[in-house]
């Protein structure tokens, strides 16, 4: 998976069950998953998945209105002293994360039922067997061809 789209799956998970800030949640969120980023390269593909309708920027607010979506993606340049601007993820966003999380879920159901003991075949690397299918392939090409000729 590129980096960037990396990125935006990080975002969207950080963003898939409650309104988000950049900096209170976000970008711990995105280096927990294990990717390097400044906070520019965050607000820069959040501003992608708003524009792309994966997800919604709204304020926040203790007072009415309480929550207010906001036209497409404001500008956040810089940490917010009081945290306002929250991010949530549209169902068009949700419906890419789905596959993505639940490919995730299964991987981590299969972690332990391989038995190395029950696939003496790679015991030197998976590399080293198909590289004995291939040379194996290629010697019964070689035999076919030879009767073919005869």
């Amino acid at each position: 998976m590129a980096r960037r789209d990396q990125l935006r799956m990080l975002i969207l998970d950080a963003i898939c069950d409650d309104y988000e800030n950049v900096d209170q949640t976000i970008l711990r969120h995105v280096a927990e998953g294990g990717l390097t980023v400044a906070r520019h390269e965050v607000v820069e593909e959040l501003t992608r998945t708003v524009e792309d309708g994966l997800a919604t920027a709204h304020l926040l607010s203790s007072t009415e209105p309480c929550c207010t979506e906001l036209e497409g993606m404001p500008r956040i340049d810089e940490v917010e002293e009081t945290p306002a601007t929250y991010f949530y993820i549209t169902d068009k966003g949700r419906g890419l994360l789905l596959p993505r999380q639940r490919q995730l879920c299964a991987i981590e159901e299969a972690a332990g039922c391989w038995e190395d003991e029950d696939h003496p075949e790679l015991a030197d690397g998976s590399d080293a067997w198909v590289r004995q299918m291939r040379d194996q392939s290629e010697i019964r090409c070689h035999r076919l061809e030879e009767q073919r000729e005869s």
